[in-house]
């Protein structure tokens, strides 16, 4: 069912030219090995190959195309198949998590750290948002998994470090890029050029205020006062009122 469900989306993408139909048959690719008889280790490097291969045949193209049509559908591939060689050897993402720390254990603790810098060393110089903005997103995957690959106690006090090393380091980036010349360092500028981004953080904002497990719900709202059954002319003095 995965590989007719792989060459079904591969030949819409072909055919049609629709950019999901290449994502959906990248993940039927990487999903058949899990239901084989193999072990949890063998499953997660099948896969990784499988992305790895996916993601350097097309950033070859990638490449060569550049930002202009096929290049945009390319960069979302090879994105997709970075993250995908990224959560295969994480082996803290996903259900099944029991792993023998053996050396391929210790190989892919050390493959979550390297991952996220490769992408971001190949993303800054082509200026490829996509990718890099992945890339971020895995380092702090990163950031989150590396006490449960240590066998490390989770602490209550876990989330306020990671948040302000999060801003301390926004912080940092952004002085550094507006002590540039004309604000700007190698293209990259701290400053917001696109109305998306303003929309992002708008849509961000929003939702991390309403998803606070402590905010205080809406007021009940007040009960009518009652002045049914008074008498014509007593002002339903005789009333409950």
């Amino acid at each position: 069912m995965l590989a007719a469900g792989a060459l079904a989306s591969l030949w819409i993408y072909l055919r049609f030219g629709y950019l999901y139909g290449a994502i959906a048959s990248l993940i039927h690719s990487v999903a058949l090995p899990f239901p084989l008889a193999l072990s949890g280790e063998a499953r997660r490097l099948i896969a990784a190959v499988v992305c790895a291969a996916v993601f350097a045949v097309v950033r070859r193209k990638r490449i060569a195309c550049g930002d202009d049509f096929p290049g945009d559908d390319y960069g979302a591939i090879q994105a997709t198949a970075w993250v995908g060689v990224y959560l295969a050897l994480n082996l803290y993402v996903g259900v099944y998590q029991h792993y023998q720390q053996s050396l391929f254990y210790w190989a892919t603790y050390g493959s979550m750290w390297v991952l996220p810098v490769i992408g971001l060393w190949l993303a800054l110089p082509g200026k490829d948002r996509l990718l890099m903005n992945t890339s971020l997103a895995m380092a702090l995957v990163t950031l989150l998994t590396n006490k449960p690959y240590l066998s490390l106690p989770r602490q209550p006090v876990d989330p306020i470090l990671f948040g302000v090393l999060l801003i301390a380091a926004a912080v940092l980036i952004k002085r550094w890029l507006a002590r540039g010349p004309d604000g700007k360092r190698r293209g990259f500028t701290a400053a917001r050029v696109l109305s998306s981004d303003r929309r992002l953080l708008a849509i961000v904002g929003t939702a991390s205020a309403a998803l606070q497990p402590g905010a205080p719900g809406s007021a009940a709202a007040t009960a009518k006062p009652n002045f049914g059954g008074g008498r014509s002319g007593g002002a339903g003095a005789s009333s409950s009122f």
